[in-house]
């Protein structure tokens, strides 16, 4: 009953399953969604005295029949066209959210894991930046019931779902993007770096202390891999939109830069695609403002590790650092500069321009420019910047 008044809503959704849903010979999910729909309409149009006495000819029990608009939604979600199109409508944004709170707290029962993980899906699509469902879900508790069931993903059980938790990074990283100085980021800014550190403790675990029947399988590994670079890429969103974001950011959660920090160790059984996320998520930092760049200039650690990203040959590690380097590196105009062409001839900070050559930056900056030239992986936009920080030392 609470699923029929989506029943006028499914019936034009199921006009564009055919195209939307892969073609697939001898996946039988597609017929049976399109039988389901069928179902439904003939008992919306019957009246309840009138309903058939079969058992085969009852609607589907609720949760079968939840699961299967869950996968219906989710497929016409992955859809630009329909999702612009139909999931305008409230409705569809509420089912969602209803979803969410129904499967929340059961993902470890049998058979609710796969219904959490659509639902978390079909959340993550609703939040991408061109969905009209987006803003209601970003004023709706849904960015709490994400945040707890990742939480939960996070405690060290057997029980946990690892696909499950990297569909709720992603979710999560579609909704940190271009959200503002709202209560979403605010919540997004409390809570996303005590997950993820938790994430990074379990994936930096030694796997020679783990029982064997413990020990995580390759698959799981790059699950969990995977997992981290979306909650990197949902901070490196958070870092974004301006120098006061950073700033604040920064200011609030201290620990933010060691984790970045961990995220950087090139030791790390999945540092090939944690360093370029970590690494962008920095390029955000050193782009904030006064704030933000003094509490990275004591982190020598850190920027010992983005040093070394400048000669690594994997791209795009080494543009990504150089970036870095020139963020840090420009002039940040004085508040009280009374015009365009004072502000345009201020001066680098004299405290990052000593601590980023005593680290060495600029004899690796220029290795990278000399090894650009020859081969070039630089743009000229990026060598011509780099050349004009290199003329501040």
């Amino acid at each position: 009953a609470a699923c029929r008044p989506l029943l006028p809503r499914l019936l034009r959704l199921a006009a564009l399953l055919s195209p939307v849903w892969p073609r697939q010979p001898g996946v039988p999910l597609r017929s049976q969604l399109l039988q389901l729909v069928s179902a439904l309409s003939s008992t919306a149009t019957a009246s309840a005295a009138t309903l058939p006495n079969s058992a085969s000819q009852q609607p589907p029990p609720p949760d079968s029949l939840r699961s299967a608009l869950l996968l219906l939604l989710h497929a016409l979600s992955r859809c630009a066209d329909s999702l612009l199109q139909l999931f305008a409508d409230p409705g569809l944004a509420d089912f969602a959210l209803e979803c969410l709170q129904r499967y929340a707290g059961s993902v470890a029962e049998d058979g609710a894991a796969a219904s959490a993980e659509t639902a978390v899906a079909l959340t993550g699509n609703l939040l991408l930046p061109h969905s009209p469902c987006r803003h209601r879900l970003l004023t709706e508790s849904c960015l709490s019931l994400l945040l707890n069931l990742l939480a939960d993903c996070c405690l060290p059980a057997p029980t946990r779902q690892r696909s499950l938790r990297l569909s709720l990074a992603w979710a999560l990283a579609n909704a940190a993007y271009d959200c503002g100085d709202s209560a979403a980021w605010q919540l997004l800014a409390d809570r996303l770096p005590q997950l993820l550190a938790a994430m990074l403790d379990e994936l930096q675990l030694p796997r020679t202390q783990l029982e064997p029947s413990a020990t995580i399988a390759t698959g799981d590994a790059t699950a969990d891999a995977a997992a981290c670079c979306k909650a990197l890429e949902a901070l490196r969103n958070l870092l974004a939109g301006g120098a006061d974001r950073a700033d604040r950011l920064l200011l609030a959660r201290p620990q933010l830069l060691p984790l970045l920090e961990s995220s950087l160790d090139p030791c790390l059984p999945a540092e090939s695609v944690l360093r370029p996320a970590a690494l962008a998520a920095l390029v955000n930092a050193a782009d904030g403002g006064a704030a933000a760049r003094l509490a990275l200039l004591p982190r020598e650690a850190l920027l010992l590790r983005v040093r070394d990203c400048l000669s690594q040959p994997e791209l795009p590690l080494p543009q990504l650092s150089l970036r870095i380097f020139t963020n840090l590196m420009e002039p940040r105009p004085n508040a009280e500069a009374a015009s365009e062409t004072e502000a345009d001839s201020a001066s680098p900070d004299p405290q990052c321009r000593s601590v980023l050559a005593k680290l060495g930056f600029p004899d690796q900056v220029a290795k990278l420019l000399d090894r650009s030239h020859r081969h070039p992986i630089l743009t000229a936009e990026e060598t011509h910047r780099a050349e004009r920080m290199l003329n501040l030392f």
